[in-house]
C-alpha cells in the first residue's frame, strides 16, 4: 500500500510486453515499487510504433489493473518511455536577447532558454520529445552547469535537442489515453535506462548504455554527465528468433524457449557434440547443432553492436575515448553479452544491475520481470521522483490533462476496492 504522498507512475510499453509500475518515495529518498503489473504483447507495436491500436490499449489496461491491485491505489498519470528509430536527436544552442546591463539570472531565464530550444526547425512531421542540456553560457563565461543567480547580460545553453514524428508519438498518447491513463510526460528509452543504471561517475566519466529490446535496441552515451548521443535501431533480441524460424524450420515460440534456456554467446564453450532439440512447423522435431545454433546468435548479437557504433559515431562533435559499457534489457540476459560487448568496444563492459531501488511486490525479481528488463521502467520513475523534488530541469516532453477516463477509472478502482478494510484511506 501506498502512503500519504502522490504515486510515481511508469508506463514501458514495448513491442513484447506492457510494464507498468506504481511507486513512491519513503523518508530516506529512496524508490520503493509498491505495484507492478505485465502484459505480453503478441503484436500491436513493432520497432516502438503502435500497429494494432485496439490491441495496445487492452495490453495496457491489463499491466495498469495488474499494478493497481498491487499497490491497491489507481494510476492516474503516468511517465511513458518512447523508443524507435523515428526519434533523432541534434546539437543546438539558443540564446535569450541580450539586456542592456549585467542582471542576475533567474529561474525563469532558464525556463525561457529551453522554451526557445523546443522552437527548433525541425524535419516535417515532427514534434520535440525532449530538450538535454548540455552546458550554459553567460557573457566570456562558458561551460556552466547552472548559472542561476550569476550576473550577466547575454544568456544561451547547448543542448541535444531530441525530435520525433509526431504520428506515433500521438498514436501512443492515444492508445495510454483510451486506457485510462493520462501522460505526465515522454522520456526518449535509452535516457531512462540510463537513470536507473548509471552511477555518477560513470556518467561523468563517460559510459554507453545499450538498452537490448525485443524488437528495438536503443544506447544513449553519456559524458560529463550529459548525453551526447543517443539512437534506436529497429532490431532486437528477436532477430535471433527470427533466424532460428528460416534456418530451422521452426516455431517462433520453440525459438523464444531456447534463445533463453540454451543459447550462448560464448561459442567456444560448447562442445562440438551438443545437440538441440527444435519442433518443426510439420510436428516433427529436428536435431541441431547448439554450437551452430550459438553462433548464429554471437553473429546477430554483434552485429547489434555494429549498428550501435555506426550510428553514435557521427553524432560525437570530437573524439571520445570510451571508458565503459553498460547493458540492459531482456537481451542482456544471453550469457555472455557483456564479454562480448567488452570485446566488441574495447573498454570495460558490465550488466545493467539496477541502482537506489526497493522492491516492495517481491515482482520484479520473479519471472515474468527479469529485473534489467525493467530498467526503462524504473527510470522513468527516478526521473520523476527527481521532478517532483525539484532536482532536474524541464527535460521531459509534459502534456496537457485529461480527465474523463481517468475518473471512469478512478471510480471504477473505487468501487472495486471501496467495500474493504482500509481501502478509503489510499484514495
Amino acid at each position: 500500500m501506498l502512503g500519504d504522498g502522490p504515486p510515481l507512475a511508469a508506463l514501458d510499453v514495448g513491442d513484447s510486453r506492457v510494464l507498468a509500475l506504481l511507486a513512491e518515495v519513503d523518508a530516506n529518498g529512496h524508490l520503493v515499487v509498491r505495484g507492478a503489473g505485465v502484459s505480453p504483447m503478441h503484436e500491436g507495436m513493432e520497432a516502438g510504433q503502435v500497429v494494432g491500436f485496439r490491441s495496445v490499449v487492452e495490453r495496457i489496461k491489463e499491466a495498469v489493473q495488474e499494478a493497481e491491485t498491487t499497490a491497491r491505489v489507481p494510476m492516474e498519470r503516468a511517465w511513458v518511455s518512447v523508443s524507435g528509430p523515428h526519434v533523432v536527436g541534434r546539437l543546438t544552442t539558443t540564446a535569450l536577447p541580450a539586456t542592456t546591463r549585467p542582471q542576475p539570472v533567474t529561474a525563469r531565464d532558464l525556463q525561457r532558454l529551453w522554451e526557445a530550444a523546443r522552437w527548433q526547425n525541425l524535419p516535417p512531421g515532427h514534434v520535440v520529445l525532449n530538450v538535454l542540456p548540455h552546458h550554459f553560457t553567460l557573457d566570456d563565461q562558458e561551460h556552466l552547469a547552472n548559472p542561476e543567480g550569476m550576473v550577466g547580460s547575454r544568456l544561451s545553453m547547448s543542448a541535444l535537442v531530441l525530435s520525433c514524428k509526431e504520428g506515433p508519438l500521438r498514436s501512443l498518447e492515444k492508445a495510454i489515453n483510451d486506457a485510462g491513463v493520462a501522460v505526465e510526460g515522454f522520456l526518449f528509452a535509452p535516457v531512462a535506462a540510463s537513470l536507473a543504471v548509471l552511477t555518477p561517475e560513470e556518467k561523468a566519466l563517460g559510459a554507453l548504455v545499450v538498452d537490448l529490446g525485443y524488437g528495438t535496441t536503443n544506447f544513449a552515451l553519456w559524458h560529463r554527465s550529459r548525453v551526447l548521443a543517443t539512437g534506436s535501431i529497429p532490431y532486437g533480441s528477436n532477430n535471433i528468433n527470427t533466424d532460428l524460424v528460416h534456418l530451422y524450420g521452426t516455431t517462433f515460440a520453440a525459438a523464444e524457449q531456447i534463445k533463453r534456456s540454451k543459447l550462448t554467446l560464448l561459442v567456444e564453450t560448447v562442445d562440438e557434440d551438443e545437440v538441440v532439440l527444435l519442433p518443426t512447423l510439420a510436428g516433427a522435431t529436428h536435431k541441431v547443432a547448439r554450437q551452430a545454433a550459438c553462433q548464429l546468435a554471437a553473429s546477430r548479437f554483434v552485429e547489434l553492436l555494429q549498428l550501435v557504433s555506426q550510428s553514435y559515431l557521427p553524432q560525437l562533435t570530437r573524439e571520445l575515448r570510451l571508458l565503459s559499457v553498460v547493458l540492459c534489457g531482456g537481451g542482456s540476459y544471453l550469457e555472455g553479452a557483456d564479454r562480448k560487448a567488452s570485446t566488441f568496444f574495447g573498454c570495460p563492459a558490465r550488466l545493467g544491475e539496477l541502482l537506489a531501488w526497493q522492491d516492495a511486490t517481491g515482482c520484479l525479481t520473479q519471472p515474468p520481470f527479469p529485473v534489467r528488463s525493467a530498467a526503462c521502467a524504473l527510470g522513468l520513475l527516478h526521473y520523476g521522483s527527481q521532478t517532483i523534488q525539484g532536482r532536474l530541469g524541464p527535460m521531459a516532453a509534459r502534456w496537457p490533462r485529461r480527465k474523463s477516463a481517468i475518473w471512469d477509472r478512478v471510480m471504477g478502482f473505487w468501487q472495486k476496492w471501496g467495500k474493504k478494510e482500509g481501502a478509503n484511506d489510499h484514495l
